[in-house]
């Protein structure tokens, strides 16, 4: 009896402890299968040069400033002054993980840090023309907010005035089979499961990235592997 009652012990504090904190997610606890996506993305903004920067993305905001100053590591970092996108182009059922830090100043007045949302606008039939991103990270005052189609999934504190680092994990998918895992500074605050992609004329639509104004970044990476995309951005902090 006294062993049974051990083991029962045992068995309840290891179901609360928390999984993935530090680690790479596995994939069968979300119930589905992904290919990883073959296409890897990687800007640290070490060129210093606002011109050669912005060849790699799909839009750079006019009067881009890199800062020498305020870096997550290396030479420069990017202080946003408009909207920064690139599209990865990964098709549905594609794995991918994205990865970046973010400083936010105290003077920030809050909003929409990063999203995903469909591109070409022609997408946004399904709500009728309405704007509508499939994942959102919201600012507001001190604690950051994940939305997945428009539901808010958590709020975590996030301090101003410090850097931090963001990786998310996501299958793109336009049934129940998406999902999308989220790390704040190497904790896991998300796990969400459900479509993430809309339709348009019966085909998928891939969805675009989005980094928004009025905070730095630094270290930003794609990749269909977690150590790929965190690699040199995270792992030796």
């Amino acid at each position: 009896m006294r062993f049974l009652f051990i083991l029962l012990v045992v068995l309840l504090v290891s179901c609360g402890e928390k999984e993935y904190v530090n680690e790479p997610p596995v994939e069968k606890e979300l119930g589905a299968s992904a290919v990883p996506s073959k296409k890897s993305f990687s800007v640290d903004f070490e060129s210093c040069d606002p011109a050669k920067e912005a060849r790699n993305w799909e839009t750079f905001p006019d009067e881009a400033v890199l800062v020498e100053d305020l870096v997550r590591s290396g030479n420069c970092a990017l202080e946003l002054t408009g909207k920064l996108t690139h599209n990865n182009k990964d098709p549905e059922g594609t794995n991918v993980y994205v990865a970046y830090s973010v400083f936010v100043p105290a003077a920030y007045d809050g909003g929409i840090l990063g999203s995903w949302e469909p591109a070409p606008r022609e997408a946004y039939v399904e709500r009728g023309g309405e704007t509508a991103p499939v994942i959102t990270a919201v600012l507001a005052g001190e604690r950051i907010q994940f939305l997945y189609m428009q539901q808010e999934i958590v709020s975590v504190p996030f301090a101003r005035e410090e850097w931090h680092d963001l990786v998310f994990h996501i299958k793109w998918s336009s049934t129940p089979k998406g999902f999308v895992q989220v790390w704040v500074d190497g904790e896991s605050v998300v796990q969400a499961t459900g479509k993430n992609m809309y339709l348009f004329e019966g085909n998928a639509v891939l969805n675009e990235f989005s980094l928004h104004q009025g905070v730095v970044v630094d270290d930003i990476r794609m990749s269909g592997s977690y150590e790929e995309a965190t690699l040199q951005t995270f792992a030796q902090r």
